[in-house]
């Protein structure tokens, strides 16, 4: 960023894209000022979130506000993220959803070993996990067993699970270790609370797929079902997530419809659709 600051000659610059990822991209940014146009990157919806201190929350939203008035593009897996941004008229707003490593699309299925079902749950343990669905449906069913991969972030989370017989827990995993967790899982969940900020394509659920698992998550935005083209069992009650975990019925996708679906969703292709429409 330095080079690009004091070395381009200015019309290079111009055609510069400063990519600021989250806050603390933008604030490097305007520390440095390099020229450019500056798309913002927030993920999630970030004006809300649990895991900002209410202390905080304030600034944030004024730091957004400037950020609206200064951005030229804001990119977001959140559809209320952009929507937000809207009120800003000189920004333009680019839905990026989560996707795939394209070496990891094609990885074997592991068969379980165990007469019980398998859960494995992976990912960051925090406030915006349904905790009450989870904790019932592990104290429900001794019989299984959870797996969980992922550590905590702003909350205590693991201590609550180690009390359970029935679960195992891992820890932050490597991506290789915690595939081969994934792999010899029954049943992959996913579980949030329902909340304007978590509108997101999940990169666990993908993840999943590519294992070839039956995907459980229950309904935590209205666009679940459209964004994952329906291959994955979404719940709007408790009951009703427990019986697509439970029931034999409910299968995992055919290997060559995830196959045809992963393969559109790679990274590769999700940013050089978004630099082809910011050049438009």
């Amino acid at each position: 960023m330095i080079y690009w600051k004091h070395f381009k000659v200015q019309n290079e610059r111009e055609k510069v894209i400063n990519w600021c990822y989250w806050p603390k991209g933008y604030r490097d940014w305007k520390y440095l000022q390099t020229k450019g146009k500056l798309l913002f990157d927030s993920d999630h919806n970030i004006l809300n979130d649990p895991n900002t201190p209410k202390d905080d929350q304030k600034d944030r939203e004024r730091l957004l506000v400037e950020i609206g008035s200064r951005a030229n593009f804001v990119l977001s897996a959140s559809r209320t993220m952009l929507k937000w941004f809207s009120q800003f008229p000189n920004v333009r707003g680019f839905l990026a959803m989560n996707g795939v490593i394209t070496d990891k699309v094609n990885n074997s299925k592991i068969a379980s070993t165990t007469p019980n079902k398998e859960i494995v749950y992976c990912g960051t343990l925090s406030k915006w996990i349904k905790k009450e669905w989870l904790f019932r449906l592990i104290s429900e069913h001794p019989e299984w067993t959870f797996h969980i991969v992922g550590r905590d972030y702003l909350c205590n989370l693991s201590e609550e699970l180690m009390e359970f017989e029935n679960v195992v827990l891992y820890g932050y995993l490597p991506r290789k270790k915690a595939d081969s967790v994934i792999g010899k899982a029954d049943v992959a969940i996913a579980l949030y609370e329902k909340e304007a900020h978590i509108d997101v394509s999940s990169m666990k659920i993908f993840d999943y797929l590519k294992m070839g698992k039956k995907v459980v998550t229950n309904n935590f935005h209205p666009h679940l079902l459209q964004d994952y083209e329906s291959l994955i069992y979404c719940a709007d009650s408790y009951d009703k997530f427990q019986e697509y975990i439970n029931d034999d019925a409910y299968l995992a996708p055919k290997d060559e419809v995830i196959a045809s679906f992963l393969k559109n969703k790679t990274w590769e292709q999700i940013v050089n659709d978004i630099l082809s429409r910011i050049e438009d």
